[in-house]
């Protein structure tokens, strides 16, 4: 039995269908009991939020033979790729930074999921991951939130209250969502060999354990978060390096030292490029995939109650890329496992071709830049913050120009060609 003092307890509500809900504040109890004595709440739209049944085992095991760590590594000439092409077009229209981004992510993102490259950012697969997205956060908004609706009451102590039919906002936007997955699944599936190429079904359809549905449900809800989530660390990159010039130059001094300026780097810098893996680290943090973390429910009946672990980081708002570094200048956690979708070879590629400034105005004097976020999530019904699932930044004014004297697109062809 594990004793919660209230040091270790950041806050608790009333629960509707337990007795509470507690949000844990120490690090060591929250990994404990988390892992060993909990489950999670029963929400069908997401692997993170299913109870440990045979639907959750179904996409563990399916995540864990895709993106594994050394699964992972099949990804990589892809994404190598998609960073070169990244690189021409911001090189050759760079005020398109959004639209760059978000084709560089989605990209990424399907052929990771369904072997799929879209020609286009108006191929039909990624409008229908984009309508999936958009299904999901009208789901998920404070007053129709199934995550939080199930488990708090009406109580005015509690953030994001809720109101309205949600069961049936709920089910209406289920099926939705599952009549695209499916689409989605065996159109690709017919039109571009998704059975035979997916790195999962074949070795799932030997086992007797394959079932076409179930994928294709649980494709779409991973490529529909991701695809968004991508994009919006990306872009928060961007920002926070308009924001924070000193940490661009502080990088591209490591770069210079340890790349130098005739080729891009690699993969195989990265044991030797301890900044540029914080940056990327320190971008995730600031932008992370779920700021609130995810509910568990206690399946101890001495607990009885739905369990959250406070994962906020102190100056939750500064970008500071050191404090993911030790003193000698080597990572903290130094976890190569850190692989989400290739975007540590991009950051470092565009940090060592590009610089990334503040806007100018009409007399050539800098404009300030202010951090603004968006998301769908955010009410204030009362004073409180609910901190959303998804941030993203508002457009970014940013100038992007080469840091190299004279570059022009045969030098960077060249240079692009040092790293094949």
């Amino acid at each position: 039995m594990y004793d919660l003092r209230a040091e270790m307890v950041l806050s608790s509500y009333p629960c509707r269908w337990y007795s509470s809900l507690i949000i844990i504040d120490s690090e060591k109890i929250a990994i404990t009991i988390l892992i060993v004595v909990t489950s999670s709440p029963t929400t069908y739209f997401n692997s993170a939020l299913m109870p440990y049944e045979d639907t959750w085992r179904f996409h563990r095991r399916f995540l864990y033979q895709t993106f594994r760590g050394d699964a992972v590594q099949r990804f990589l000439p892809f994404q190598h790729r998609k960073a070169c092409q990244f690189l021409r077009q911001l090189f050759n229209t760079p005020t398109q930074l959004d639209k760059h981004v978000f084709e560089y992510t989605s990209s990424v993102v399907l052929k990771s999921t369904y072997d799929y490259d879209p020609p286009s950012q108006d191929d039909e697969l990624i409008k229908i991951v984009v309508k999936v997205h958009e299904i999901a956060l009208s789901v998920v908004r404070p007053d129709v939130a199934i995550g939080i609706c199930c488990h708090f009451p009406d109580n005015p102590e509690a953030p994001g209250l809720v109101s309205g039919d949600v069961e049936t906002t709920f089910e209406y936007s289920l099926q939705r969502i599952e009549g695209l997955g499916s689409h989605t699944f065996f159109h690709v599936s017919t039109q571009h060999s998704l059975k035979r190429n997916c790195s999962i079904a074949p070795s799932m359809e030997a086992k007797g354990t394959f079932d076409r549905y179930s994928l294709a449900f649980l494709l779409v809800m991973f490529a529909s978060p991701a695809s968004e989530k991508s994009h919006s660390v990306l872009m928060t990159f961007f920002l926070m390096i308009v924001l924070n010039l000193a940490v661009q130059e502080k990088a591209q001094v490591e770069i210079d030292a340890v790349v130098g300026r005739g080729r891009l780097p690699t993969m195989d810098d990265r044991p030797w490029l301890p900044f540029i893996d914080a940056i990327f680290r320190e971008t995730l943090r600031y932008s992370p995939a779920v700021p609130s973390s995810v509910p568990h429910v206690a399946v101890d009946d001495v607990y009885r109650a739905i369990l959250m672990a406070n994962t906020w980081y102190l100056n939750l708002h500064s970008f500071i890329p050191e404090r993911l570094l030790n003193d000698d200048g080597s990572l903290k956690y130094n976890d190569t496992k850190h692989i989400a979708f290739g975007f540590g070879r991009l950051i470092a590629n565009v940090l060592a071709v590009f610089k990334i400034l503040r806007p100018l105005d009409e007399n050539g004097v800098e404009i300030p830049v202010e951090p603004k976020f968006t998301t769908r999530l955010v009410v204030h019904r009362r004073r409180v913050d609910f901190d959303p699932v998804h941030r993203r930044p508002l457009p970014i004014q940013c100038r992007i120009v080469p840091r190299m004297p004279g570059m022009d697109g045969e030098k960077l062809e060249e240079l692009i060609a040092t790293s094949d």
